[in-house]
Protein backbone atom coordinates (compact mmCIF):
# COMPACT_ATOMS: atom_id res chain seq x y z
CA UNK A 1 0.00 0.00 0.00
CA UNK A 2 0.85 3.53 -1.18
CA UNK A 3 0.27 6.35 1.39
CA UNK A 4 0.80 10.12 1.06
CA UNK A 5 4.33 11.25 2.15
CA UNK A 6 6.15 7.99 0.57
CA UNK A 7 8.98 8.20 -1.51
CA UNK A 8 8.12 6.28 -5.19
CA UNK A 9 9.73 4.80 -8.14
CA UNK A 10 7.73 4.17 -11.07
CA UNK A 11 7.50 4.03 -14.86
CA UNK A 12 4.74 5.11 -16.83
CA UNK A 13 3.08 5.16 -20.36
CA UNK A 14 0.09 7.21 -20.47
CA UNK A 15 -2.06 6.72 -24.39
CA UNK A 16 -4.68 9.44 -25.70
CA UNK A 17 -6.90 8.09 -28.06
CA UNK A 18 -4.34 5.22 -29.34
CA UNK A 19 -1.29 7.79 -28.95
CA UNK A 20 1.30 7.52 -26.87
CA UNK A 21 1.92 11.34 -25.10
CA UNK A 22 4.49 10.37 -22.21
CA UNK A 23 6.68 7.60 -20.76
CA UNK A 24 9.43 7.01 -19.25
CA UNK A 25 9.84 3.46 -20.16
CA UNK A 26 13.52 3.52 -21.81
CA UNK A 27 14.44 6.45 -19.43
CA UNK A 28 14.92 6.64 -15.22
CA UNK A 29 11.93 5.73 -13.36
CA UNK A 30 10.02 8.39 -11.89
CA UNK A 31 10.55 9.35 -8.71
CA UNK A 32 8.55 11.83 -6.74
CA UNK A 33 6.52 12.01 -3.08
CA UNK A 34 2.85 10.53 -3.41
CA UNK A 35 0.40 13.27 -2.70
CA UNK A 36 2.43 16.02 -3.41
CA UNK A 37 0.42 16.53 -6.68
CA UNK A 38 3.55 15.39 -9.39
CA UNK A 39 0.63 12.95 -10.97
CA UNK A 40 -3.36 13.59 -11.23
CA UNK A 41 -5.46 13.00 -7.94
CA UNK A 42 -7.22 10.03 -10.05
CA UNK A 43 -4.25 8.12 -11.39
CA UNK A 44 -3.07 8.30 -7.29
CA UNK A 45 -5.86 6.86 -5.95
CA UNK A 46 -5.68 3.79 -8.52
CA UNK A 47 -1.91 3.02 -8.12
CA UNK A 48 -2.06 3.44 -4.40
CA UNK A 49 -2.84 -0.20 -3.82
CA UNK A 50 -0.39 -1.44 -5.57
CA UNK A 51 2.91 -2.76 -4.09
CA UNK A 52 6.53 -2.78 -5.53
CA UNK A 53 7.05 -4.98 -8.92
CA UNK A 54 3.30 -5.06 -9.28
CA UNK A 55 2.43 -3.64 -13.03
CA UNK A 56 -0.77 -2.60 -13.79
CA UNK A 57 -2.86 -0.80 -16.80
CA UNK A 58 -5.62 1.55 -15.73
CA UNK A 59 -8.16 3.23 -18.01
CA UNK A 60 -9.95 6.25 -17.20
CA UNK A 61 -13.21 7.38 -19.14
CA UNK A 62 -13.72 11.38 -19.21
CA UNK A 63 -15.94 11.48 -16.59
CA UNK A 64 -12.87 9.93 -14.02
CA UNK A 65 -10.50 12.13 -15.36
CA UNK A 66 -10.83 15.88 -16.75
CA UNK A 67 -14.05 15.26 -17.75
CA UNK A 68 -16.67 15.95 -20.76
CA UNK A 69 -15.44 18.64 -23.12
CA UNK A 70 -17.06 21.88 -21.66
CA UNK A 71 -18.77 24.28 -25.01
CA UNK A 72 -19.05 27.64 -22.12
CA UNK A 73 -15.15 27.21 -21.55
CA UNK A 74 -14.63 28.52 -25.56
CA UNK A 75 -14.38 32.33 -24.75
CA UNK A 76 -14.16 35.26 -26.97
CA UNK A 77 -12.24 37.24 -25.41
CA UNK A 78 -10.66 41.25 -26.30
CA UNK A 79 -7.47 40.68 -27.72
CA UNK A 80 -4.48 42.80 -26.04
CA UNK A 81 -3.85 45.96 -28.04
CA UNK A 82 -0.02 46.23 -27.50
CA UNK A 83 0.90 43.04 -28.69
CA UNK A 84 2.68 41.59 -32.51
CA UNK A 85 0.94 39.65 -35.00
CA UNK A 86 3.14 36.73 -34.41
CA UNK A 87 2.01 36.35 -30.74
CA UNK A 88 -1.57 34.83 -31.46
CA UNK A 89 -1.12 31.75 -33.68
CA UNK A 90 -4.45 29.55 -34.18
CA UNK A 91 -3.49 26.02 -32.40
CA UNK A 92 -0.91 27.79 -30.04
CA UNK A 93 -1.38 27.37 -26.19
CA UNK A 94 -1.09 30.31 -24.10
CA UNK A 95 -0.17 30.61 -19.86
CA UNK A 96 -2.82 32.65 -18.46
CA UNK A 97 -2.76 33.73 -15.00
CA UNK A 98 -5.37 34.91 -12.94
CA UNK A 99 -4.53 37.96 -11.38
CA UNK A 100 -6.86 37.64 -8.27
CA UNK A 101 -5.20 34.07 -7.25
CA UNK A 102 -2.30 33.49 -9.35
CA UNK A 103 -3.51 30.17 -10.49
CA UNK A 104 -1.99 29.43 -13.89
CA UNK A 105 -4.23 27.69 -16.43
CA UNK A 106 -4.17 26.77 -20.47
CA UNK A 107 -5.96 28.18 -23.23
CA UNK A 108 -5.59 27.03 -26.76
CA UNK A 109 -5.77 29.85 -29.33
CA UNK A 110 -8.84 28.68 -31.84
CA UNK A 111 -9.13 32.00 -34.11
CA UNK A 112 -7.55 34.77 -34.29
CA UNK A 113 -9.73 37.75 -35.24
CA UNK A 114 -8.92 41.46 -35.69
CA UNK A 115 -10.15 42.55 -32.17
CA UNK A 116 -10.37 39.38 -30.31
CA UNK A 117 -9.28 35.80 -29.61
CA UNK A 118 -11.71 32.63 -29.82
CA UNK A 119 -9.94 30.63 -26.75
CA UNK A 120 -10.45 27.38 -25.63
CA UNK A 121 -10.43 26.55 -21.57
CA UNK A 122 -10.79 22.95 -22.25
CA UNK A 123 -7.95 20.83 -19.97
CA UNK A 124 -6.43 18.87 -23.30
CA UNK A 125 -7.63 15.75 -22.43
CA UNK A 126 -11.08 16.64 -21.88
CA UNK A 127 -13.31 14.54 -23.45
CA UNK A 128 -10.98 11.93 -24.28
CA UNK A 129 -10.33 8.65 -22.46
CA UNK A 130 -6.75 8.35 -21.08
CA UNK A 131 -5.15 4.72 -20.39
CA UNK A 132 -1.59 4.90 -17.78
CA UNK A 133 0.62 1.59 -18.07
CA UNK A 134 1.82 1.48 -14.59
CA UNK A 135 5.13 -0.14 -13.15
CA UNK A 136 5.84 0.37 -9.38
CA UNK A 137 9.55 0.41 -8.86
CA UNK A 138 10.61 0.96 -5.11
CA UNK A 139 8.36 2.35 -2.52
CA UNK A 140 9.89 4.34 0.34
CA UNK A 141 8.14 5.36 3.63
Amino acid sequence: MIYNGNKIQLYYTLTVEGQVIKSNKNSAPLEYIFGSGTLPSFLEARIASLEPGQRKTIVFNPEEAYGARDPKAILEVPRPEETDATDFIEGKTLRLENKENGQVMAAKILKVKKDSLVLDMNHPFAGKTLQYDVEIIAVEK
